[in-house]
């Protein structure tokens, strides 16, 4: 399955949003009739926008990934403190939630070092890095913190940050390249494919 996740703000056009979802299955049912697609949204998220947040996701006006309990969440990349992300992180799974953290890598200036990632996975989170990343990142550090994560496995999901054609188009060839290079084929399989299309993304009844 691959999941679509307009930036939660963007929700505020509904009708663009949901015309522009409406044109996306329209073609790939017709030239990929077997391509599973997904909607969601994109949350940005802070301890002061916590209430609001669930609210909104309770009332349906912010959307999980494919009507499932995963909420497609990201930070400021400005170095929030880790507790602000911990609390965001309870206060979302205490609402039955599941936090899928966004593109992981991008807040190395919050973590204290990888043990603060195995913390979020124990927690209940699950974790998605950007696939270009992985080899073409401009920051060294967000290129070794992400080949770090993969190399523990703590990643369950890739994510192609794409935002149009012309800015930030889906590139993934290298970065499935290295992926297999460095985790294998099987692993590359997994979080590429497979965890997106488990049970846990099907629609909550």
């Amino acid at each position: 399955m691959i999941l679509c996740t307009p930036h939660a703000d963007g929700l505020v056009c509904q009708k663009k949003v949901k015309d522009g979802w409406n044109e996306i299955k329209k073609r790939c049912s017709r030239e990929f009739p077997d391509l599973e697609l997904g909607l969601g949204c994109e949350i940005y998220l802070t301890p002061e926008y916590l209430d609001d947040c669930v609210e909104l996701l309770e009332k349906g006006v912010l959307l999980p990934l494919n009507g499932s309990k995963n909420v497609l969440v990201e930070f400021p990349q400005t170095g929030i403190p880790f507790e602000d992300i911990r609390t965001c992180v309870v206060h979302l799974t205490e609402r039955g939630w599941i936090p899928v953290i966004a593109h992981a890598e991008r807040y190395a200036k919050s973590y204290r070092g990888i043990e603060d990632i195995h913390w979020l996975k124990e927690h209940g989170c699950r974790i998605q890095v950007n696939i270009y990343s992985i080899k073409e990142d401009i920051s060294e550090k967000r290129r070794i913190l992400v080949q770090e994560m993969l190399s523990e496995k703590l990643v369950d999901f890739l994510g192609t940050d794409a935002h149009r054609m012309d800015h930030r188009p889906p590139k993934v060839y290298k970065g499935i390249q290295e992926l297999i290079r460095m985790a294998g084929v099987e692993y590359a399989k997994q979080i590429a494919f497979e965890n997106a299309s488990t049970p846990s993304f099907e629609a909550a009844q």
